[in-house]
């Protein structure tokens, strides 16, 4: 059974900036943790969150229950920070 996206406003925000070819690859890639997101990277210090990349961007994401909240989509060296 998938799981239900929740992107944040950030979220929103960030895949607006992004280019379109950039774009169509990210759509493919949320289908694909929507179905298991266990299968991303878990990221060392934060309890159920994750993180896709794709390219030189990464997804950072956390899973709740039947949800995955969407936080945002930035470039490697700008993702990690609050």
């Amino acid at each position: 059974m998938p799981y239900v996206l929740r992107p944040t406003s950030e979220f929103l925000k960030d895949i607006g900036r992004l280019d379109k070819s950039i774009r169509v690859i990210v759509e493919k890639r949320l289908e694909r943790i929507k179905e298991n997101p266990r299968l991303s990277k878990p990221l060392e210090h934060e309890a159920n969150c994750y993180t896709e990349r794709i390219k030189n961007f990464r997804i950072v994401f956390e899973v709740k229950g039947e949800e995955i909240i969407l936080y945002r989509i930035r470039k490697r060296k700008q993702a990690y920070l609050s």
